[in-house]
């Protein structure tokens, strides 16, 4: 078998297809071709709605301090700084892993990199997400998204160019613990999904961090909690694999797991495998070539250039439409089951929205109802199937709930009142937070709140503490939905 080669043009190459050039064709007009064919080929996938992106860390290029920086070799410098050992050096494959690697080596204890990088997390803030994710989230018929990421800013860039900012992405984060599924209706090509496969930064130190805590998921997505419906969807999209960095190995498992034969019998697929390392590893390129898995990979250029090309040509293809409207009328108008959701005074909308980048930032689904209501709205229909729905109802109490004509308020309090007196003597389903010096004591304020213990915020911020009574809370309504 004749070695691959790796092409100099940025070019999608057939792994499978070998270098052989139609009669009359020179090299460089033959590649030319192919070029073209595979992404005529890579758009009416896109249209007919049959691509997943698989989302990975290459793509995440953001200004952090007034400074360009690939995110998780920012977070791998400040974490071995946090854990006293030498940074990886610019341009390692898996960053994280590296430093925690050599943590591990020196006797440090494992629970410190997991604690360590949530305060990395914490400090470097708010970001805004990268150009590349928003281009990927401006392509409509991309419903699904796999991330392998541990942060939330895909969620925030489809977010951003769908709903005007709003949170109405359905987002769901797997781990071994807690291996939730895509819902029933994911065939629904309406709603805007995320899964993160590899779970998310949180205080349950439940994601991939190290290659032995992607061997566990793996494992555990292979023996003994695979979310079928996830898995059941891949076999049936093309995949789109960028910028992972994955160690070969886990390029090989996603590849395998998204067919529903062995690789020698698949056939009527085609994934595509845009990464850094992947084209380097010519142990790999001879694997796909010889199994015939019709995997396609390009041979040069970043996955950032690959994003931009396809936003290109995906415009030339389908000119873009207009921002949908920010007055939320053609926003979803219902949260999905089991997430937080989050009750407030219009005047605390600022106060609410931290509240609700908090618990994303640990790993909660969190609702924050941003409709205006509108004379004719059936809202109570929509409130307490909603509050009916979630997993835990979080009250933000301040002296603005206390002023008079609070009936959309007051209904949701109601409704969650409603609720909690059909869950067990044990469940935590309210969970009020006082967030300025509201008199706790006033008739107004349920006595079902009064009964409960209240939160309180620090420097204008839930407490570490609070997130992780909350986060214990949301995992318990979670573990008791699957039924596990």
């Amino acid at each position: 078998m004749r070695e691959p080669r790796v092409a100099d043009s940025a070019a999608l190459r057939p792994v499978a297809a070998g270098d052989s050039v139609a009669p009359g064709e020179t090299a460089a007009a033959g590649d030319r071709t192919r070029h073209e064919e595979l992404w005529d080929q890579l758009l009416q996938f896109v249209e007919d709605g049959l691509v997943i992106p698989v989302v990975g860390q290459e793509l995440l290029s953001v200004e952090i301090g007034g400074q360009k920086s690939f995110l998780y070799e920012y977070l791998a410098r400040r974490l071995a700084e946090r854990l006293s050992i030498a940074a990886p050096e610019a341009g390692e494959r898996a960053p994280l892993n590296h430093v925690a690697f050599t943590f591990l080596e020196r006797g440090g204890e494992p629970e410190r990199i997991y604690s360590e990088l949530q305060r990395v997390m914490k400090d470097v803030g708010p970001l805004t997400p990268p150009e590349s994710l928003r281009k990927l989230a401006s392509i409509k018929p991309f419903s699904l998204y796999v991330s392998t990421t541990l942060d939330s800013m895909l969620a925030q860039a489809l977010n951003g160019e769908r709903f005007g900012g709003d949170s109405s992405t359905d987002v769901t984060v797997y781990s071994p613990a807690h291996p939730d599924d895509l819902p029933e209706d994911v065939e629904n090509a309406d709603r805007t999904r995320v899964y993160q496969l590899l779970g998310r930064i949180s205080a349950m130190q439940d994601y991939v961090v190290t290659e032995e805590d992607a061997l566990e998921f793996l494992h555990n997505l292979l023996f003994s909690a695979r979310p079928k419906r996830l898995f059941n969807h891949l076999q049936k999209r093309q995949l789109l694999i960028l910028g992972c960095s994955f160690p070969t190995w886990i390029v090989r498992f996603l590849i395998r797991a998204s067919r529903e034969s062995r690789l020698l019998l698949a056939r009527g697929k085609m994934d595509l495998v845009v990464d850094s390392g992947t084209r380097q590893d010519l142990s790999l390129v001879s694997f796909l070539q010889a199994y015939k898995t019709r995997t396609e990979i390009l041979d040069s250029g970043s996955a950032i250039e690959f994003v931009d090309e396809l936003h290109r040509r995906w415009q030339e293809r389908v000119p873009p439409q207009p921002a949908p409207p920010r007055d939320g009328a053609d926003r979803p108008a219902y949260a999905k089951e089991g997430v937080v959701f989050i009750s407030y005074a219009s005047e605390d909308r600022t106060v609410a929205k931290g509240i609700l980048e908090a618990l994303e930032a640990a790993g909660l689904d969190a609702w924050l109802d941003q409709h205006d209501l509108r004379p004719g709205d059936d809202f109570e229909r929509r409130i307490r199937h909603t509050i009916e729905k979630c997993g835990l109802f979080l009250a933000v109490l301040s002296k603005s709930c206390l002023k008079k004509n609070r009936r959309f308020l007051q209904l949701e309090w109601n409704s969650a009142i409603a609720e909690a007196e059909k869950a067990r003597p044990s469940q935590h389903f309210i969970i009020p937070v006082v967030i300025d010096d509201v008199p706790t004591d006033h008739p107004d304020i349920p006595d079902k709140f009064r009964a409960t213990h209240m939160a309180t915020l620090q420097n204008g911020r839930l407490s570490d503490e609070t997130i992780r009574s909350i986060t214990s809370d949301y995992r318990e309504f979670q573990k008791r939905r699957g039924g596990v």
